[in-house]
């Protein structure tokens, strides 16, 4: 039994130092990227609105953003092997840079067309595939 919990022990200390090596080059900026993905989509979309735009209502606005959302990263993971990264870092602090512009726009509207959101969005989602795309290179 004391033999067994030495093992498991052992193993616990070899997988956490394993792990360790990985934060810094994949886990954080992946989580970086993730996590301004999902937080400009999921909270920032909604405040994206051009009430006065006459061939989308704002329902039908937040649909297109989900949907030239989602061009971009098909676009972009199906592209994957012609790009080569060997660092995810620089995704990271242009997704983030997406969030606070966004974000910005979201609470005091400078950007003044919704053709500028659209290309926005489209390369928040090329950003967001070619992380995705990254990370199955690496691994």
């Amino acid at each position: 039994v004391c033999l067994f919990v030495l093992e498991m022990g052992l193993w616990l200390w070899l997988k956490l130092a394993m792990a360790k090596r990985l934060i810094i080059p994949y886990m954080l900026p992946l989580f970086l990227v993730y996590w301004a993905e999902y937080a400009i989509n999921q909270s920032l979309y909604e405040n994206l609105k051009f009430p006065n735009y006459k061939k989308l209502n704002t329902d039908q606005q937040y649909r297109m953003y989900q949907l030239i959302y989602q061009i971009g990263v098909f676009v972009s993971r199906s592209s994957r092997t012609i790009f080569s990264l060997n660092s995810i870092w620089w995704i990271a602090f242009l997704q983030i840079a997406n969030f606070i512009v966004l974000f910005c726009d979201a609470r005091f509207h400078f950007l003044h067309s919704i053709y500028i959101i659209f290309v926005w969005i489209f390369y928040e989602g090329l950003l967001g595939g070619l992380v995705y795309g990254a990370y199955k290179i690496a691994f």
